[in-house]
């Protein structure tokens, strides 16, 4: 699980967010999560990742655009896991794709080094975060 935010640029860009539902068990679930954030990373236009769970799981990954992150669905190592996910790992699942038009962050952030100003860094152009 990730313990920072992801270091996202200045809107746009896409975040992709898969909610789920777990079954019982680990089976093989969290080596391949690891294996697929590792290989997510290294996927042109990935931008970060943040993932939390409790009675459900919320995994949040931050593309550069609609077609970078339509590429990392077609990866065949992700396709496997989309597969195995449906058979074993989740009762149920939702995905949802949305553009990001702006973000914020508060004053006194401290996730991952950066400096949030709690005003849209879109609406002043101007990036307030770790440069």
């Amino acid at each position: 699980m990730a313990t920072t935010f992801a270091d996202t640029p200045e809107p746009p860009y896409v975040a992709v967010i898969f909610t789920s539902k777990r079954t019982e068990g680990d089976n093989g679930y969290m080596a391949m999560a690891e294996s697929m954030n590792e290989l997510a990373s290294k996927q042109q236009g990935f931008l970060g990742i943040e993932s939390a769970s409790e009675d459900i799981g919320i995994t949040v990954s931050y593309w550069v655009d609609q077609a970078a992150a339509r590429a990392w669905k077609e990866v065949a190592a992700h396709r496997v896991a989309q597969r195995q996910g449906r058979e074993v790992w989740y009762q149920d699942y939702r995905v949802r794709i949305a553009t990001v038009d702006r973000d914020y962050t508060m004053t006194s952030s401290l996730f991952g080094g950066q400096h949030g100003t709690a005003t849209p860094r879109n609406a002043t152009g101007s990036d307030n975060r770790r440069q």
